[in-house]
């Protein structure tokens, strides 16, 4: 059963119970036996703190109660959606622990049992770490601020980052650390050469860097330029301004270089790709396609045995990489279906004889390092 489904059924049979166990009077307002400041800021902390600070670009805050109280509705409903915590995906990925039934019971009958205060509980503030992975080997600042005037509000911008010690180097990992974190939606960090860009890493607010298993490694071209490209989106207010810093880890000479396996398929159509030599995946990548559409890639042994490799959600506001917790094998001879779900609102344009939007921009993108020798 998918994450979705799961996350589903436990809420509806949450809100279910708490139903029925509720005093059988009319007009009686329903009291959640669990307060804010006991029960539910640790679960918000934990999961969504992250995300939901003070200064964050999401622009609402759950760490305090008047924010958490004014969300109560878009709690519900991304909890029961499984839209929150965001993760798109199927597969033997590293991804962030679920909430867990407990803790969904509890976010719901706070939710839909008239949200208590409580009394407060001292605690520290939640700060975020610096650096997920550490004290990177190089942290590269952008070289000038960027500005938002108070007539724009979502930019994305191209900014071109000192390379001279990163060109010609082998990158186990690559990390932001935003400068002004209520502006800055996401960012991917770039290698450009020869007309070509490889994405070295994507970044999302609350999401920690993923090492990549294997000991691979992005080799940077000896000269490439590294661009940092933010996406840009400015709180109500005054102008702002921000200049992150890029943090860089360096792997050792002796890491896999990685390489890219592009896939893609139409509408309804399956499309195939033959792996030539031994190879093993290490991540995966929507990078382009039909909002709210489903990837679904099947790896097929040379002896017909057929195997789920990923399955992902298309979310053009969520761009990510999926780093798998152990590098998938293929061999030589093997070869990778892709298939294409469409989305819901694709379903109902169909049905209701409109044309919908074509799905030939499917880009899909492999990260593998060879295992032949």
């Amino acid at each position: 059963m998918s994450r979705l489904l799961i996350t589903v059924a436990t809420a509806v049979t949450t809100i279910a119970v708490f139903t029925l166990h509720a005093p059988a009077v009319a007009h009686r307002t329903a009291v959640s036996p669990f307060t804010f400041h006991r029960d539910v800021v640790p679960i918000l902390e934990a999961r969504c703190g992250r995300c939901h600070l003070d200064d964050s670009v999401s622009g609402v805050a759950l760490l305090r109660y008047p924010g958490a109280r004014n969300a109560i509705w878009p709690i519900r409903q991304a909890l029961a959606s499984g839209h929150m915590p965001p993760w798109f995906a199927e597969g033997a990925f590293k991804a962030p622990a679920p909430v867990t039934g407990r803790e969904l019971n509890i976010l719901m009958t706070w939710a839909t049992g008239g949200a208590p205060e409580g009394r407060p509980v001292p605690r520290e503030p939640l700060v975020p770490a610096r650096w997920a992975l550490g004290t990177p080997d190089l942290v590269v600042p952008m070289p000038v601020a960027f500005s938002m005037a108070g007539n724009q509000r979502d930019v994305v911008h191209d900014v071109a980052m000192p390379a001279r010690r990163i060109a010609g180097r082998l990158i186990r990992a690559v990390d932001l650390r935003p400068g002004t974190p209520a502006m800055v939606r996401r960012a991917e960090i770039i290698a450009r050469s020869g007309g070509r860009e490889q994405v070295l890493g994507l970044w999302q607010p609350g999401e920690a860097a993923a090492p990549l298993e294997a000991n691979a490694a992005f080799r940077v071209p000896v000269n490439a330029a590294v661009v940092l490209r933010m996406h840009y989106r400015r709180p109500v207010g005054p102008a702002i301004s921000d200049r992150s810093e890029l943090g860089v880890y360096f792997a050792r000479a002796a890491a896999n270089p990685i390489t890219t396996i592009e896939l893609g398929a139409a509408a309804g159509r399956e499309a195939d790709h033959r792996v030539d030599r031994p190879l093993q995946v290490v991540a995966v990548r929507a990078m382009s396609g039909p909002s709210g559409a489903w990837v679904r890639l099947v790896l097929v042994a040379p002896d017909g045995a057929r195997q789920p490799l990923a399955r992902l959600e298309i979310r053009p506001e969520w761009n990510r990489r999926y780093v798998f917790s152990k590098p998938v094998i293929l061999t030589a001879g093997s070869r990778i279906e892709t298939s294409l779900v469409p989305s819901a609102d694709t379903l109902w344009t169909s049905l209701i004889g409109e044309r919908p939007g074509s799905a030939d921009h499917l880009r899909v993108v492999l990260e593998v390092v060879d295992s032949s020798n």
